[in-house]
């Protein structure tokens, strides 16, 4: 009797942290903040549209041996995605010249976290595309989101094995790598990664799963945070060791899929994404709400120097928005608004527009020494 009081005692407290924590973890994605800052679109009914249930298709995933997770189909107003688990783009397909096709890899920046389908980073691509006179374009949004450069890497690797090669490939990430690392202190980690690890271990049962499940509840996590001792940032090593770790990590992996780019004759541009610790921009009253480190600048700028024998085909957009004056950034994860899309996909069209061109002239698909738009370093 008293053992059952006390469980659903329990159970009581843990529900009511969780929905105090979802509570808590949401705000950013609301109307307004604690602090009473309108969030910036606020007023537009799309946007309260896309958060409903229906709409929040980042919620939903299937599991994947390689990658961990990926998007289950959905169909939506503004938030769409096909039985392979790709979100839907905007495409110009004329029938008029040989068919391209662009792979776009990224995490939530990528995927359009924060946008419509028609107003995601690929989407806009080709739109951009389009109004540059090049049609027949297949664009294939493969960002996920929560993935970093490796989950990215795979999968390309997996499209390349099912025969799916792309002419272009269009990589912009960099703020989940660096992210994990600075908290995790070394790199090579996904998110959730030790939810998952339990929830196997779980699996397996006996007294080893169900201590497993404990450790996960939030009541036991909250009353370890409130004991004494070092916290996790406290026995992190220094974040220049680890900005130089995750610089070469980031190196190691682009020069991997350079590889790749020359054995299947693609061409491939790396861009560093966009993300509110590494910009200089003067913050409006919603982006000041977010703390910033001056570590993630310093791994950012690692990256850059390793990269820097790419040349051309490694573009940095952090420092994009330095100048702008309006709300650029949605929430601290790295997700922008979708003017910010905008730009960005500008900024892709003017890179690989030239190298499709020059394919368009081609039947088929080259090798990489007879690709010769700066796009398309194999490997430095």
């Amino acid at each position: 009797m008293i053992a059952g009081v006390t469980l659903a005692l329990l159970l009581s407290v843990e529900v009511a942290i969780r929905v105090a924590g979802r509570v808590g973890a949401m705000w950013p994605h609301g109307a307004s903040s604690g602090q009473g800052v309108r969030h910036p679109y606020a007023g537009e009914a799309w946007y309260q549209r896309l958060q409903e249930p229906q709409e929040m298709g980042h919620r939903n995933y299937r599991f994947d041996p390689y990658r961990g997770w990926w998007p289950l189909p959905q169909t939506a107003r503004y938030l769409n995605i096909d039985s392979a688990g790709v979100r839907k783009s905007v495409a110009f397909i004329r029938g008029s010249g040989r068919l391209l096709r662009v792979d776009m890899l990224g995490s939530s920046a990528m995927w359009g976290y924060s946008a419509r389908d028609s107003f995601t980073i690929p989407s806009l691509t080709a739109e951009a595309l389009h109004r540059r006179g090049l049609d027949d374009i297949q664009i294939a949004n493969l960002g996920v989101p929560g993935y970093n450069q490796t989950q990215e890497t795979i999968t390309l690797l997996l499209e390349i094995a099912r025969n799916r090669i792309p002419d272009v490939v269009v990589v912009m990430d960099g703020a989940n790598d660096i992210h994990l690392a600075l908290h995790l202190g070394t790199t090579g980690h996904a998110w959730d990664e030790k939810r998952d690890q339990d929830l196997i271990r779980a699996g397996e049962g006996g007294l080893a799963g169900f201590l497993s499940e404990i450790k996960n509840l939030q009541l036991v996590q909250l009353t370890e945070r409130m004991l004494p001792g070092p916290r996790a940032s406290e026995m992190l090593p220094p974040s220049g060791s680890i900005c130089a770790e995750v610089a070469s990590y980031y190196g190691s992996l682009a020069r991997a899929i350079g590889a790749l780019a020359k054995d299947f004759g693609f061409s491939v541009v790396f861009l560093q994404q966009p993300y509110h610790e590494t910009t200089r921009k003067s913050f409006t009253p919603w982006e000041a709400q977010f703390s910033v480190s001056g570590d993630y600048r310093i791994c950012a700028q690692k990256i850059d120097s390793v990269m820097a024998p790419w040349g051309a085909a490694y573009v940095p957009l952090y420092r994009m928005f330095d100048s702008d004056t309006g709300t650029i950034f949605v929430d601290n994860m790295a997700h922008i608004t979708e003017s910010a899309n905008q730009r960005i996909a500008e900024e892709i069209a003017g890179l690989i527009a030239p190298e499709l061109n020059h394919r368009r002239s081609r039947p088929t698909h080259g090798v990489a020494s007879e690709i010769q738009a700066p796009v398309a370093h194999s490997h430095p």
